[in-house]
């Protein structure tokens, strides 16, 4: 569980105390294994779910490992959260509660291109 192939996205409140800082709405890699909050996003608006756009999020309290948290999110038939431009980015960050000095989980992970070099 040593890899840092998941991806977080810090709270819209800095908690001041990752790495100096985290920028609210920045994205991290980190090691999947870590337990974290996390967000589920499905299309239609389950009861409790926030809407934004054609989908709706549920902002989870709960810290599972990213796989865990997906597979949560999967029972509930949603993902985690994928974020498909910036105004949605500033959304999700600005609706993260604020607990403590803990990240999200949302749905981008780089493991398919571990090894890869780039292309030029």
């Amino acid at each position: 569980m040593g890899d840092s192939d998941c991806v977080r996205m810090c709270p819209s409140v800095d908690p001041g105390t990752l790495g100096g800082g985290c920028t609210p709405g920045a994205w991290a890699d980190y090691s999947c294994g870590v337990e974290y909050h996390y967000v589920c996003e499905i299309r239609g608006c389950p009861e409790g779910w926030t809407a934004h756009g054609d989908s709706c999020y549920l902002f989870v309290e709960e810290q599972k490992s990213q796989a865990d948290a997906s597979a949560a999110c999967a029972e509930m038939g949603a993902t985690l959260a994928h974020v498909d431009d910036a105004a949605e980015n500033a959304w999700l960050a600005s609706m993260l509660p604020p607990l403590g000095t803990d990240d999200f989980w949302i749905g981008a992970t780089n493991r398919d291109t571990d090894g890869r070099r780039p292309t030029s």
